[in-house]
């Protein structure tokens, strides 16, 4: 007579938010169970370690940027970064005075406007500072009109700047802080974009 197997005791499981959960007692659950385990790691982990802010702006802002022939080939000219940011237009000083109930804003007298917010009307700073980049033998700029709020938190006309950096000339970001700092006069509240060019620099797509 063959013996009979031991009897075992059901574990009394787990009990959460009110819903009692039991331990896996065959081989396929188990699996099953681990499997699932494994999936709410995998979440987790994206959720809590690729998902922080610095990893989703790298990730956000990367894109592809070079120069091409005519036929789509890359001519092997690329980009390591583009540095978006404001400057002062000849508008900007109007504005400023005009907010600051200076009479004569159409014309304002250059020691009543803060240094960082003053260009010429001949645009002599703008140009200037296109030579001081140039210099740094960046790959290119572009300059837009521009009419908004920044950490003045006052309406006013400016320009937006574009500047790309050639991978083989690279300029950090600090370095470029300090360009600016020193040509706009501003010390504070400098506000910069900083886009980040993948490596990749391919023939596009047909």
């Amino acid at each position: 007579m063959s013996a009979k197997p031991p009897e075992y005791e059901q574990h009394p499981g787990l009990e959460l938010l009110g819903q009692r959960i039991y331990w896996p007692r065959t081989k396929q659950a188990t699996i099953t169970a681990v499997s699932l385990i494994m999936g709410i790691c995998v979440v987790v982990y994206t959720v809590v370690a690729l998902g922080r802010p610095e990893n989703l702006g790298a990730v956000a802002t990367m894109i592809s940027a070079g120069t091409y022939e005519q036929n789509g080939r890359p001519t092997g000219i690329t980009a390591s970064t583009i540095y978006r940011f404001w400057t002062p237009s000849p508008e900007t000083k109007k504005d400023i005075a005009k907010s600051l109930g200076i009479p004569s804003f159409e014309n304002p007298p250059k020691d009543k406007i803060p240094a960082y917010y003053w260009c010429s009307d001949d645009e002599s700073e703008v140009d200037k500072f296109i030579e001081i980049l140039d210099m740094h033998n960046i790959m290119g700029l572009s300059i837009v009109p521009s009419k908004g709020l920044g950490t003045s938190h006052k309406i006013k006309r400016g320009y937006i700047w574009e500047v790309t950096i050639n991978r083989e000339h690279p300029i950090s970001k600090k370095t470029f802080i300090n360009l600016y700092a020193s040509h706009w006069k501003r010390e504070k509240d400098i506000y910069l974009e900083e886009l980040h060019v993948s490596t990749e620099h391919t023939e596009p797509a047909k």
